[in-house]
């Protein structure tokens, strides 16, 4: 039997055992892709044919990186349309992972939830130039729930796009041009005295104490399950609003002028 020929070398092309590598220099900068498969002798051949093509197109300034290597992440870094090789799926789950830590937890459930279960499914297969303000619009005229809750719903779509943009990941903000829907916030409507009287007769023990101190104080419900002994001055009937549980967990409440000092009525210590 003949020897067999060692794998003729070609510059720049590197074979390793299930692949190989193509180096080259664009922008100043050495640049080494990974192509899967075996490094067979043709495959080799058709690699440095590849690289000899590439070295061609960025001499005459015509290299593509993402037509090349889509799947590289320096096709994102050196293309002038990186928002037309990122799908709309893989930036919002990105778009998760970078700001969860600004987020309460209520708020990252609901974020999640809305990307997860509302965004992905409908606008996920899409490349982020792909979305167009119509084809929002028409999602929107489809959904069956309060405008309050689509609003919610496209708020990560939003803030996703609105960074993509300002990151010059697209050139345009399609988000831009869709808006809120109108929301008509409802009037409170308290229990009246004569309602009041009538729920408390109902109840007894510590659920009747927990309503009478609930009507008399006007705390929202999370304040009222986080409130604490310590948190009540009963010399000075003064109650310190200074947290609230959410889905089981505390925090500080929603806003600054949550973080109050409420005079307890003489109705509010009853029991």
């Amino acid at each position: 039997m003949g020897r067999r020929e060692a794998p003729k070398k070609y510059t720049g092309i590197t074979p390793r055992n299930n692949s190989t590598l193509i180096s080259f220099t664009y922008q100043g900068k050495r640049c080494r892709e990974t192509i899967r498969g075996k490094p067979t002798a043709t495959r080799l051949k058709a690699m440095s044919d590849k690289r000899s093509a590439i070295l061609y197109e960025i001499s005459i300034g015509m290299f593509n990186y993402g037509l090349h290597f889509p799947q590289s992440k320096n096709a994102i870094k050196y293309s002038q349309t990186p928002g037309s090789l990122i799908s709309v799926e893989k930036a919002l789950k990105e778009w998760l992972v970078r700001n969860k830590k600004r987020w309460a937890l209520s708020t990252s459930k609901d974020y999640n939830q809305s990307v997860y279960s509302h965004l992905i499914p409908s606008f996920g297969g899409y490349l982020l130039d792909e979305i167009t303000p119509s084809i929002v619009k028409d999602w929107v005229t489809q959904q069956t729930c309060s405008n309050k809750r689509i609003n919610n719903i496209l708020s990560p779509l939003r803030q996703m796009y609105k960074d993509a943009y300002y990151e010059e990941i697209i050139s345009k903000n399609p988000m831009d041009k869709v808006r809120s829907l109108q929301v008509v916030n409802r009037e409170p409507k308290p229990f009246n005295l004569l309602e009041i009287d009538k729920i408390l007769s109902q109840a007894t023990g510590s659920i009747k104490n927990l309503f009478q101190f609930a009507f008399w104080s006007g705390l929202r419900t999370s304040e009222l399950i986080a409130l604490k002994w310590d948190d009540i001055d009963w010399e000075k009937n003064r109650l310190y609003v200074r947290r609230a549980r959410v889905r089981g967990v505390e925090k500080t409440t929603k806003t600054k002028s949550g973080l109050r000092t409420v005079t307890l009525q003489q109705e509010a210590k009853k029991h």
